[in-house]
């Protein structure tokens, strides 16, 4: 049986630690290799709001499973969870599990928003910091043309604000096995980040630009502003302003 990755399109869903325009660094604690890669954490519902079992979580599972068959064949290879792209985003915690009661232990949300989700780790792994992005980030619509006039989504560039960590968006994501063995790695079920689609805004998750004109209210000031009001002309010249 030949290796294989399988193709999934996750409708909907809210990123999460998201690196679409810059590639982030990682060095291995053991060796001191750099690495890079563009990536993000993808928010899948146990649960559909009518409180049925997403049938995502299931297509998930059964994808790590055929791609692990694949892999190493007729072997059932087990390969723990901190080394699938498809997680717990509210685990156990292992400090509140009674060893002589089966299935105790309460259960804590990794990060905002993990609340009654799973996560998949998807990236895409670059050779530096310049390296071109290979992962697809479109608009919404398709509003552009390409080069022989048919339509097609634009490519979102990171000033245009859409994507952040919170927002909503569509993602295409290969899920493929990896045997490190060769290169002293361990064995892994990885998730491939290919593409990227805009839904809509969402609250971000950290660190979203302010946008204070659309924040603020414009003040009435018969006198307009010009910066010579009672406060600024009482205020030492050394004065920051702060406090």
């Amino acid at each position: 049986m030949a290796d294989k990755n399988i193709e999934i399109k996750l409708k909907g869903v809210r990123l999460s630690f998201l690196h679409a325009f810059e590639p982030q660094k990682f060095v291995d604690k053991d060796t001191g290799v750099v690495r890079w890669s563009y990536n993000t954490n993808i928010l899948v519902p146990k649960k559909l709001e009518d409180g049925s079992k997403n049938p995502m979580v299931k297509v998930l599972s059964e994808a790590m499973k055929e791609v692990i068959e694949a892999k190493w064949p007729g072997q059932e290879k087990k390969i723990p969870t901190e080394r699938r792209c498809v997680r717990d985003g509210e685990p156990i915690d292992q400090d509140t599990v009674d060893s002589d009661v089966p299935g105790s232990g309460s259960r804590y949300a990794l990060y905002d928003g993990y609340e009654g989700h799973y996560y998949v780790s998807a990236a895409q792994a670059v050779e530096s910091e310049t390296s071109p992005n290979p992962v697809q980030l479109l608009g919404p619509k398709k509003t552009a043309k390409r080069e022989d006039g048919t339509p097609c989504f634009p490519r979102i560039r990171k000033e245009d604000g859409l994507l952040y960590s919170g927002c909503w968006a569509d993602v295409i994501i290969r899920v493929y096995a990896y045997d490190g063995t060769k290169n002293n790695y361990p064995n892994r079920v990885n998730a491939s980040l290919e593409a990227i689609k805009f839904v809509r805004h969402g609250e971000a998750f950290s660190a979203k630009p302010i946008d204070a004109d659309a924040a603020f209210d414009e003040e009435e000031d018969d006198e307009g502003f010009n910066g010579s009001g009672p406060a600024a002309a009482s205020r030492p010249a050394d004065d920051d302003g702060i406090g």
